[in-house]
């Protein structure tokens, strides 16, 4: 059976793994979501790090931080900073609570989910930097520019360079 929540102006499909805020579809990384529905199965009570990071990564070995950053990128999407306290407290040294109202829901509450929208191919500032560094690499018959090359630069960046 599909698990649907609303709360505030959110919906949650975990079974399609997808968070709406009204229509728009909200983007969040597949361990923020995991997090979100593991607060949202145990609203009202405190969920430890310790269950947290095991419902998140059920087969990996992961950090406390790893925990902290799908938090941090979880209350984000929602719009939420940590002194405010509408969705997600922060019990010190323990773990975390979901406190908003959730309601379950069932398809035909308010129309089915709307569907997601396909996002335009949109390239991102890297691909448009490293397509623009392979680019400069090609002559115009878009052979390799003799003594030229492309190398990992620093954060992972590719770079074009002379030889």
């Amino acid at each position: 059976m599909k698990q649907l929540w609303e709360f505030d102006c959110y919906r949650v499909d975990s079974e399609r793994r997808l968070l709406f805020r009204g229509e728009e579809l909200v983007q969040l990384p597949a361990k923020a979501l995991d997090a979100l529905v593991a607060l949202i199965q145990h609203r009202g009570e405190v969920v430890t790090k310790d269950e947290l990071m095991k419902a998140v990564w059920p087969d990996a070995f992961v950090e406390e931080g790893n925990l902290s950053q799908s938090i941090h990128v979880l209350r984000r999407a929602l719009g939420e900073s940590v002194e405010e306290h509408r969705y997600i407290v922060t019990v010190p040294g323990r773990g975390y609570r979901f406190v908003a109202e959730v309601r379950e829901i069932s398809e035909t509450d308010n129309g089915p989910f709307p569907k997601p929208v396909p996002i335009p191919n949109k390239q991102t500032w890297v691909e448009k930097l490293l397509l623009g560094l392979r680019r400069s690499a090609l002559q115009p018959s878009g052979r390799l520019r003799r003594n030229t090359g492309l190398r990992q630069g620093a954060g992972g960046i590719s770079e074009s360079y002379q030889r």
